[in-house]
């Protein structure tokens, strides 16, 4: 069974004033915190070991959910410089404890309980979970095939007027290998923080990987079921009305 890690060290401003006096992962949706859903479905799909990463307002994490939630084992690693670095410093310190197959999930995304269960499942060990593009997609989307993501584009590659009927839009949730963590992923994350490249989201990185061909990853798409990331007031009140009718915990 892989561990998880959760990247929850942000400071969620665009949540704000929610945010102001509290991470955005402790934020409630349907009456509970988003990440007591997350260990909460984690829970159900049989993760024993869960990492996270915390930073702005972290000790009220650590003060909510201990040193452990139901069956899992929660560690926790602190990012002090969370206010001047993106996620690919956060996920960099939890290197550490990547001795294991892991799955990857940030801290502010719902989702139903199946997506978890089929990412475990897998038998690829390097699987990124994936959705159909509706409209004009916030965020990184993909190239793939059945068998394989054969490019990823962060937004800021992504041209004018682009054409998003043939992509997938990555769900920021994915599966890693104990091999692509240990050989390929984090040796290329602290490749790029000692270039300086401190602000840069953790897909730059994986972009670049499945670029050169040195991973490959696999597709699971979501086939309907329902999942948010909740960045902003209006995709926190989407969570609210979707997750009341389908419960994640």
């Amino acid at each position: 069974m892989p561990k998880a890690l959760i990247l929850a060290a942000g400071m969620g401003t665009r949540l704000a004033p929610l945010t102001d006096n509290r991470p955005k992962c402790l934020v409630e949706v349907a009456g509970e915190p988003i990440l007591y859903h997350q260990l909460s479905m984690l829970d159900r799909v049989g993760i024993q070991e869960c990492v996270i990463a915390i930073g702005y307002k972290g000790s009220m994490i650590v003060d909510r959910f201990g040193s452990r939630f139901r069956s899992i084992k929660l560690t926790y690693v602190d990012n002090p410089w969370y206010a001047e670095t993106n996620n690919i410093y956060s996920l960099n310190l939890l290197g550490p404890f990547a001795d294991d197959d892991c799955v990857l999930m940030e801290g502010d995304v719902l989702c139903e309980e199946g997506i978890v269960a089929d990412l475990v499942a897998s038998k690829s060990g390097d699987v990124a979970v994936l959705d159909y593009v509706s409209g004009n997609p916030d965020g990184t989307v993909v190239v793939a095939n059945y068998r394989r993501v054969t490019r990823m584009l962060l937004k800021e590659a992504q041209t004018k007027g682009m054409d998003y009927k043939h992509l997938l839009k990555t769900v920021n949730i994915y599966k890693f290998s104990k091999k692509t963590l240990i050989t390929q992923f984090f040796p290329g994350l602290q490749a790029r923080i000692d270039d300086g490249h401190t602000s840069i989201f953790y897909e730059a990185v994986l972009a670049d990987l499945i670029e050169s061909q040195d991973i490959q990853v696999t597709p699971q798409v979501v086939l309907g079921r329902q999942w948010i990331e909740v960045d902003n007031p209006q995709d926190l009140a989407i969570a609210q009305q979707t997750f009341e009718r389908h419960p994640v915990a």
